[in-house]
């Protein structure tokens, strides 16, 4: 299992288990960073929520690219303590939802783990869907079921472009991108946890 979810898994032996959330890009030193980073940031009063990140081409123990870096900077969202780590199985089996960028970083999962299916989605997809449709007061499943069950497919620009070295604008736009989707995802998921997991 990734370290950083191990160590933190820990703490919660005997109490409800967390709701794991994994982020997924291709090198984990932009997007799929940046997402957990702004998550871990915004939801520190919720224990039940579990977030990592990986890559599928890692740039194994490399920091936050720079431009990313600045703006998570800007957003006051703490960032020294990150690298970059390869994605594996134990990560995706042990996530209640994995969130990619991009259609190709499903695919290579899927790939890898077939069995993936069920709990991988675009992240600006996922949580579109569930800012719309998902009822955390009422939902009789979880929101990877949910969105299984009854999300509509993900469109054409449900992804969100590498700005990995294209320069201060790529990666305002990604951001923002990233953090419009979880201004959405992050309510919706933090209530259900909130109702079911403590």
């Amino acid at each position: 299992m990734n370290s950083r979810v191990s160590r933190r898994l820990a703490t919660h032996v005997g109490g409800p288990t967390p709701f794991g959330v994994l982020f997924v890009c291709t090198g984990n030193i932009a997007r799929s960073a940046s997402s957990e980073l702004i998550a871990r940031h915004q939801c520190e009063s919720s224990p039940q929520l579990e977030f990592a990140s990986a890559g599928t081409a890692a740039v194994v123990g490399s920091p936050v690219a720079p431009e990313m870096g600045a703006e998570l900077e800007r957003r006051g969202v703490p960032f020294d303590g990150h690298r970059g780590q390869q994605l594996v199985g134990d990560m995706v089996s042990h996530a209640d939802i994995v969130l990619v960028m991009e259609t190709h970083h499903r695919q290579w999962i899927l790939d890898e783990w077939p069995g993936a299916v069920g709990t991988t989605f675009l992240l600006k997809h996922a949580a579109r869907e569930l800012a719309a449709g998902f009822d955390p007061a009422s939902a009789p499943v979880d929101p990877a079921a949910w969105l299984r069950t009854y999300s509509s497919k993900a469109q054409p620009d449900d992804g969100i472009s590498d700005p990995f070295r294209k320069g201060d604008a790529a990666a305002r736009v990604a951001m923002t991108e990233i953090e419009a989707a979880l201004n959405q995802l992050l309510p919706v998921v933090e209530q259900w946890v909130s109702l079911t997991r403590n």
